[in-house]
């Protein structure tokens, strides 16, 4: 019986370990990915939305990924329903001038209908919105063949900011803008 005590706290002892040394991995990690990025928020009751960019600073050739969260900050379960376009998320581009630069289709979450969001919990889309700014396509028209051209975008300072339109909660919101640098 002694013996098998001895292995218990050993055990114990090696598991407490294993879990300090994960969570320092994880809050390293979390460190490291988090260094050049930047956020943006707004809450609108009873969500909160959050546009994260890896980096501020980019080549002309980069790909700008944005990633989206969602948390539900009210007090009920809400339902989503993004697969029938209802809710969507989506990015604007403006340079220096405040012109806008780029505005992409909207992203919508490949979720089952209706989504359930219970309070406190969030969703997201990542890797799905992105600009890529080498080439930004520009829209002529319906009648126009083709619809888009492609103009080359110069080095310079940009500003992004997200959106999130829900018909469900009666509600459209927009992010403060983040700057981005490209060279």
């Amino acid at each position: 019986m002694i013996l098998s005590a001895r292995w218990m706290i050993v055990f114990l002892v090696v598991i407490m370990l294993l879990s300090f040394v994960a969570v320092l991995g994880a809050r390293v990690f979390v460190h490291e990915t988090m260094g050049e990025s930047a956020v943006a928020e707004v809450s609108h009751y009873p969500v909160k939305m959050l546009m994260i960019l890896n980096q501020t600073a980019f080549r002309i050739e980069d790909r700008v990924n944005i990633t989206f969260y969602l948390e539900n900050i009210g007090n009920e379960t809400l339902e989503l329903s993004f697969m029938d376009g209802r809710e969507h998320f989506s990015f604007t581009v403006y340079d220096e001038n405040g012109l806008k630069v780029y505005e992409p289709q909207s992203a919508f979450l490949q979720e089952r209908i209706p989504m359930n969001l219970p309070p406190g919990f969030a969703t997201g889309i990542t890797g799905g919105l992105f600009w890529y700014q080498e080439y930004t396509p520009v829209f002529k028209g319906f009648d126009q063949d083709p619809m888009y051209e492609y103009r080359k975008t110069p080095p310079g300072i940009y500003k992004i900011v997200g959106s999130f339109t829900s018909v469900s909660l009666h509600l459209a919101m927009e992010t403060p803008p983040i700057t981005i640098t490209t060279e």
